[in-house]
C-alpha cells in the first residue's frame, strides 16, 4: 500500500534526519549512525537498502559542498559508498570458517577498485585510503535485529 510505505518512509527519515552529520566524513557518519542511534541493520539486504538509503540523503544534506569530508557529486554516491563500507567491514571482519581455510580479505587497492567509477576514487585516493585503514583498524559493530 502506497500510504503505509510513504508513511514508514517518512518515520524512518524524521528518525534519522534526527542525527546530525555535519563535519563528519562518511565512515565516521556512518560508524556514529549505526553504533550510537539506536539503528542496527536489518538482516534482509532490500531494509538495509532504505536505512543507507535515508542515511545517504541525511548525510548528503548535512556534507554537501564540504569538499573535506564529502567529496562526492551527489546523494547516490554518498550512498554507495557507505554501502561498500558496509561491504568492506563485512569483508575485513568476518570469522574464518576453520582453521585449514583462510580468507582472503579486501586490500586496499582493491577498495580503491571497487569505487573508482563511483566516485572518481582516483582523484580522492587519500580520503578512500583513510576509510579502508578506519575499518581496518577497528570495525564497526554492526548487530542484524
Amino acid at each position: 500500500d502506497g500510504i503505509d510505505k510513504d508513511y514508514w518512509n517518512l518515520i524512518r527519515f524524521y528518525y534519522v534526519r534526527a542525527v546530525s552529520f555535519v563535519g563528519m566524513n562518511i565512515e565516521k557518519a556512518l560508524r556514529h549512525f549505526l553504533t550510537n542511534c539506536g539503528f542496527r541493520l536489518p538482516g534482509e539486504a532490500q531494509r538495509i537498502d532504505r536505512v543507507i538509503s535515508t542515511f545517504s540523503q541525511c548525510y548528503w544534506e548535512d556534507n554537501a559542498g564540504d569538499i573535506a569530508n564529502c567529496p562526492f557529486q551527489d546523494q547516490d554516491t554518498c550512498f554507495l559508498v557507505a554501502f561498500a563500507i558496509i561491504m568492506l567491514n563485512t569483508d575485513l571482519h568476518k570469522s574464518q570458517p576453520s582453521k585449514s581455510k583462510t580468507l582472503k580479505r579486501m586490500t586496499r587497492s582493491e577498495f580503491i577498485a571497487n569505487l573508482r567509477h563511483v566516485c572518481a576514487a582516483d582523484k580522492f585516493q587519500s580520503y578512500i585510503y583513510d576509510i579502508y585503514d578506519a575499518i581496518e583498524m577497528t570495525p564497526i559493530l554492526v548487530t542484524p535485529n
